[in-house]
């Protein structure tokens, strides 16, 4: 269902081969697995969430391709 959604932010975000993205907040991973293949193997990925089981979940479904997602459990606001 969000995957309609998450092409349209790759889209807008319009990564490049080699770059590096943050995924705040990326809850299941969709839109980390997605544009990891857009950054190809000389760019990174992480995705981070503050819920063990979305992350659990993002962990456990199939790569896209790209580098593999590293993900990280913490709370973005926290930084602030």
């Amino acid at each position: 269902m969000f995957q309609t959604w998450a092409k349209v932010l790759i889209n807008m975000a319009n990564p490049n081969e080699g770059e590096g993205v943050l995924g705040l907040t990326c809850a299941t991973g969709t839109v980390a697995r997605m544009i990891a293949p857009r950054v190809g193997a000389t760019g990174s990925v992480a995705g981070l969430d503050f819920s063990p089981r979305m992350l659990e979940v993002a962990r456990g479904a199939p790569s896209l391709g790209g580098p593999a997602v590293q993900w990280v459990e913490g709370d973005a606001a926290a930084a602030l």
